[in-house]
């Protein structure tokens, strides 16, 4: 039994715990060109976007991780990548940013390059962490706002801030450990800190917030808490207890980070998101460390940087 704090009450839950085994594994391109490292992971559609590091490009698998196409190319053209980084899809279109030339890159999902956005609001532009993107209208992280999130509609140019910043003791602080995941939920958007163990649920029309979980009582959370308070840490960094999360059908995955003799990113906390926010289940997964997760109901997908290969897991 795990006792979780809700930020409006204390209750205790009972939940699943399993450990996960791959059913299949993949580890490289029909050009035997070996993966890197997958920064983001989307499963859309019928389609697993993958988001790889190495070549700077976007690969489209189906559920059974046959490649369908690979999207844009490396380099600073006006259709490659430099750096990618996250990624999002809306429909047929791919939207993900380049940090490496400070853009944001537009894709069809059979390749054809539609467009890059290389000025706008700040806020919106280059998303650090998972971010929305539904029809022209972004939904991502707040940088340079007393809110902590915005939304920006690119068609009617209008832009709106609500959620509320967290508040440390200094001002690099406040800079670095402010970033958050976004994730669709349909009617509603869920933001969720790195460094914070707080998930908020908010109406994305008009930014009320529906609901809030506090996760510092809930392994590996807590462990990872009480480590970061023992640390004596410089004033530019800082401990994370999460390095992904994703949502599918109302329901959260949250893969989270420990140490116990080592670093180890390789348990996903699941959370019930339609009626408030609610603790389900905990799974395990083999390897010591995993960079990104996706979820289509059936399969967890997810990528082990320990052996660079992508795996999936029957749920």
């Amino acid at each position: 039994m795990i006792a979780f704090h809700s930020c409006d009450q204390r209750k205790a839950a009972m939940f699943v715990e399993k450990k996960l085994i791959p059913d299949k594994v993949i580890t490289e391109l029909d050009d035997s060109t070996y993966f890197k490292i997958m920064r983001s992971l989307v499963f859309d559609n019928g389609r697993l976007y993958c988001a790889e590091e190495n070549r700077s490009q976007i690969l489209i698998l189906d559920e059974n991780l046959n490649i369908r196409n690979v999207v844009g190319s490396l380099g600073r053209g006006p259709s490659e990548m430099s750096y990618i980084g996250c990624l999002a899809v809306c429909e047929d279109t791919i939207i993900v940013s380049d940090a490496g030339s400070n853009r944001m890159q537009f894709y069809l999902n059979n390749g054809q390059h539609i467009k890059s956005e290389n000025t706008g609001y700040e806020d919106y532009l280059l998303p650090s962490y998972r971010f929305i993107y539904k029809k022209g209208v972004y939904i991502g992280e707040a940088k340079n706002s007393e809110k902590s999130i915005v939304v920006y509609n690119s068609t009617s140019d209008k832009v709106n801030y609500f959620g509320d910043r967290y508040r440390f003791s200094s001002v690099m602080q406040e800079k670095i450990r402010n970033h958050r995941f976004l994730l669709d939920g349909g009617d509603y958007i869920v933001s969720i800190s790195n460094n914070i163990p707080i998930i908020e649920k908010y109406e994305p029309e008009t930014g009320k917030l529906l609901s809030s979980l506090d996760l510092s009582d809930v392994e590996p959370i807590k462990s990872r808490i009480e480590e970061s308070e023992m640390e004596n840490l410089p004033e530019n960094s800082y401990m994370s207890f999460l390095s992904d999360c994703n949502i599918f059908d109302d329901k959260i995955y949250l893969l989270c980070c420990k140490n116990i003799d080592s670093y180890y990113v390789n348990d996903i906390i699941v959370l019930n998101s339609r009626d408030g926010l609610e603790i389900t289940s905990k799974y395990s997964l083999p390897d010591e460390i995993y960079s990104s997760i996706a979820i289509n109901g059936k399969y967890l997908f997810a990528f082990c940087t320990d052996t660079c290969e992508l795996q999936r897991f029957e749920l």
